[in-house]
């Protein structure tokens, strides 16, 4: 019943450009603060996060609860020889696998795998990356039963890159987006549930759908209302006004993780929800 109601929602309401749809209540969460978490996955029952902050844990906390522990720290597993090529750590998604946590490394324009203390790197992708602009692949996503890694290159271009599990060959690549003339073309995270794959739209404030037999993204949520919790000024003058970098999508809720740097601040709309900058915030929205 929560499936028909949600899509009928989404139909009802996806022609309102600017107004939220498909939920029907909302929770702000408050966990012990990361800097900067850029991307979270759920995984038997815990969710676990990393950092972009040149940071190279992985924190696991047990449903959201207050304490967030480092379960993992990637730096004590490599081998100084052969693993010299990782070093700097720009973590921006996790997805795990059969117990096997893979990571985006966007700077170093690389996927990595820890797999029973060991961490190694399973993908490279050539001409997506540029440090100084933060274009790489900012999120992964991943159907374990069909063995698919689904990468997205966060804009111009945004890239959807199927890679083969099996044998880390890319299958496809497509191009979402060309330019800067739409919202959608930051996308700064993505998922797969039961098959459909999903992304999450950090300027937009939408989660879309993408359909793999004609290439469309299909609106599925939209949290408008809670696009400027947070502000930060940049160092050209300009104010950022969005910091919505990782989600999880459960059967009833979608949890939403944002990316806070010791300079944000709470806007007016943060402080009316209770929101602080010490600790790490999560707005979850029930469909």
């Amino acid at each position: 019943m929560k499936k028909i109601c949600f899509l009928v929602v989404v139909i009802a309401f996806s022609t309102l450009a600017y107004a939220d749809y498909g939920y029907k209540n909302f929770e702000f969460r408050k966990i012990q603060k990361i800097d900067e978490v850029s991307g979270a996955s759920f995984y038997e029952g815990k969710y676990y996060l990393v950092s972009d902050r040149n940071d190279p844990n992985i924190y696991e906390n047990d449903s959201l609860s207050t304490f967030t522990s480092p379960v993992i720290n990637i730096s004590a597993l490599e081998d100084p020889v052969q693993d010299a090529l990782i070093q700097k750590y720009d973590f921006e998604s996790i997805e795990i696998c059969n117990d096997v946590y893979y990571l985006a490394n966007e700077r170093k324009g690389e996927i990595l795998r820890v797999k029973e203390s060991h961490v190694d790197v399973v993908f490279q992708y050539q001409n997506l990356t540029d440090e100084s602009k933060n274009k790489g692949i900012e999120g992964i996503a991943i159907d374990c039963e069909k063995q698919k890694m689904y990468l997205v290159k966060q804009k111009n271009p945004t890239l959807l890159i199927t890679v083969n599990m099996r044998n880390w060959k890319v299958e496809k690549q497509v191009t979402l987006f060309n330019d800067t003339s739409t919202s959608l073309n930051n996308i700064s995270d993505a998922r797969v549930k039961n098959g459909r794959l999903f992304f999450l739209h950090k300027d937009a404030s939408i989660i879309t759908e993408y359909n793999f037999q004609t290439g469309h993204l299909t609106p599925r949520i939209s949290f408008t209302r809670f696009g400027h919790l947070f502000e930060k000024q940049n160092k050209d003058g300009t104010v950022k006004t969005k910091f919505c970098e990782a989600f999880v999508i459960h059967d009833d809720h979608v949890d939403i993780f944002f990316d806070l740097s010791p300079k944000t601040v709470v806007t007016q709309v943060g402080q009316s929800h209770g929101l602080t900058t010490q600790t790490t915030t999560i707005l979850s929205l029930y469909y």
